[in-house]
């Protein structure tokens, strides 16, 4: 069987046959909530996105998420939060979060929608640029939120897809997972993490203990750590992720790593059963990079333009 008679069932696959593992109800923010009140949204229903509706337009006007949290801190504190070492005070940002409303301009998520029978490769192509998108009836309204881990579920539920061919035995080396990493020690401070997933442009970072021993990563859903404590700031990054987890964050969440030898199934897989959306991939006991959903998606995208 060649490539593209083994992708047939895949690619004629539509939004709506899309596993979806995630929150049945849609959570929407108004455009009129201030940020405190629409990432507060996000924090108390354990999601990390939602629509933005805009009750003037009667329109929906893009997606926010935890990526937004540090944009919009630092539009309200310039190159003040991100430069200078100084204390921000954490009430003053609560204040200053309560006192702007939701500003679509800051959002990095575009209002693009997906039918029912919009075709899965027209679905990847959306989600190589962003986190999620919304799957909407004629109406315009809102059936469900696709995210890219729903992609990989989907294709490892695929009648068996996985341990059915060679074709995901694709060394880590074409996925490009060799990349710069951040990673932080327990004890900095969480303000110090925050301003350096901005400066940095990352979305997670692995957490050293006081040995230097790779304990557990932080994450852009940890964020809410800031929305849930007003105290968050000043205290250490592994002790406001262990808040934001209640649980012990070495039970709760583990590193996810695997060895630079392992293939695109292995990484697959183990998206797929720890939920998680970032694997770390070690040489011998030294991280050298991570592959997250969004690079999947971008490989499968890639996949799938070449092998028409």
């Amino acid at each position: 069987m060649d490539e593209i008679d083994f992708w047939a069932p895949f690619l004629a696959l539509r939004a709506d046959d899309i596993t979806h593992l995630n929150h049945n109800k849609v959570f929407t923010v108004d455009s009129n909530s201030t940020a405190l009140e629409a990432f507060r949204v996000l924090a108390m229903n354990s999601i990390v996105s939602a629509p933005v509706y805009d009750s003037e337009t009667d329109e929906y006007c893009g997606f926010i998420d935890y990526c937004d949290l540090t944009r919009y801190i630092v539009n309200i504190f310039s190159n003040e939060f991100i430069e200078s070492n100084n204390t921000i005070p954490n009430e003053t940002i609560f204040s200053l979060l309560n006192s702007h409303t939701v500003d679509v301009h800051v959002q990095h998520c575009r209002w693009i929608v997906v039918r029912v029978d919009t075709p899965i490769q027209e679905v990847l192509m959306v989600l190589k640029d962003q986190n999620t998108v919304a799957m909407v009836d004629d109406d315009g309204q809102i059936l469900k939120i696709i995210a890219r881990i729903d992609i990989i579920n989907t294709l490892v539920f695929l009648h068996g897809l996985i341990g059915q061919t060679d074709l995901f035995e694709v060394p880590l080396s074409e996925l490009g997972c060799e990349k710069q990493l951040y990673m932080c020690n327990w004890d900095d401070r969480f303000l110090k993490v925050l301003r350096d997933f901005y400066k940095l442009q990352v979305s997670c970072a692995i957490i050293r203990d006081r040995h230097g021993q790779y304990l557990t990563n932080v994450s852009r859903s940890d964020l809410k750590g800031l929305l849930l404590d007003i105290h968050a700031l000043d205290k250490n990054v592994l002790d406001v992720i262990a808040s934001v987890r209640q649980t012990d964050t070495l039970t709760y969440a583990p590193l996810i790593r695997l060895d630079e030898a392992s293939s695109l199934r292995e990484v697959m897989v183990c998206l797929h059963t720890t939920k998680k959306h970032h694997c770390w991939i070690f040489r011998e006991k030294q991280p050298i990079g991570v592959i997250s959903v969004g690079d999947l998606v971008s490989w499968f995208c890639q996949l799938f333009e070449d092998i028409k």
